[in-house]
């Protein structure tokens, strides 16, 4: 049973940045426009290529509840110790405690002048995911890296791969982990059969 509309676009609103915080990649991250009605599984990232990202935005199907919001943050990493003026950090969200038997948030985020927590207005629209609409995915490249910014701890984030498995979607949502050298793991992407494909 069909659970999400789905469609593929790009996402060319750019949420933050890394500049100033002396890492040896350039890191942006974007989010869609969205359409009244859709949302978005996690901002798409890559090394400052202007023009963005594909991705996807999504929807529920008739009479379903298979979107939840995301309700809280744990933080991955942060550039404490680095003494950068600007702060940057890297989060996984959460939905509410109720939800958290049956909903993911499949991807990250980026924030930059504060280690606090992504306000509600910097993730409006990013949403967690039942887990009957996802299917297992891997991790692809790493996109990004702190090696440079002299920090106490080392984060990176990390495409989420959808090669080898039929039936994912690739939502261009990436995941962050503490470290530089061992990927995430437990990844998800949105499964095509749960979908009603739409055209731009």
């Amino acid at each position: 049973m069909p659970l999400l509309h789905v469609k593929h676009v790009q996402f060319h609103v750019k949420i933050n940045d890394d500049s100033g915080s002396r890492a040896r990649k350039d890191l942006a991250t974007w989010k869609p426009c969205l359409e009244d009605g859709w949302y978005y599984l996690g901002p798409a990232a890559n090394n400052g290529d202007s023009r963005g990202c594909p991705g996807v935005i999504v929807k529920p199907a008739g009479g379903t509840t298979p979107l939840v919001p995301i309700t809280d943050w744990v933080k991955v990493w942060s550039d404490a110790g680095s003494g950068n003026p600007t702060d940057y950090a890297l989060w996984r969200g959460l939905p509410a405690r109720e939800h958290r038997t049956n909903y993911i948030a499949i991807g990250g985020f980026f924030t930059r002048y504060s280690h606090q927590r992504p306000t509600t207005e910097d993730a409006r629209g990013m949403m967690a995911v039942h887990k009957d609409c996802v299917v297992a995915a891997n991790p692809g490249k790493q996109i990004w890296s702190d090696a440079g910014t002299r920090a106490r701890q080392d984060g990176a984030i990390w495409e989420i791969s959808t090669d080898g498995h039929l039936l994912a979607i690739d939502i261009g949502a990436f995941v962050p982990v503490e470290g530089h050298t061992i990927p995430p793991r437990n990844l998800y992407s949105i499964d095509r059969n749960r979908i009603v494909p739409e055209g731009p």
